[in-house]
């Protein structure tokens, strides 16, 4: 069991009635454990004191904050 088992096993505290009722945990973590979103073939050299440290979510991050981009003109919010 990893660390993050142990965290959603033992944190009833952020427990709701919604999300059990929606999948079960076992299916949630296989799920959790199954979520990649970049090759690891790409890896870039660790050693290296410059590179990026989350290079595996630069890509999503990067899709998201296009979109949000496109969509700031629709924001009617005052924190911008």
């Amino acid at each position: 069991m990893g660390q993050t088992d142990r965290l959603l096993v033992n944190n009833h505290q952020f427990h709701t009635h919604f999300y059990s009722s929606a999948m079960e945990q076992d299916r949630y973590l296989h799920f959790l454990h199954s979520l990649h979103f970049t090759d690891n073939k790409n890896e870039p050299d660790m050693t290296d004191e410059n590179s990026d440290r989350l290079w595996k979510v630069q890509n999503p991050f990067e899709i998201l904050n296009d979109i949000f981009k496109i969509l700031q003109p629709f924001c009617t919010s005052d924190h911008r």
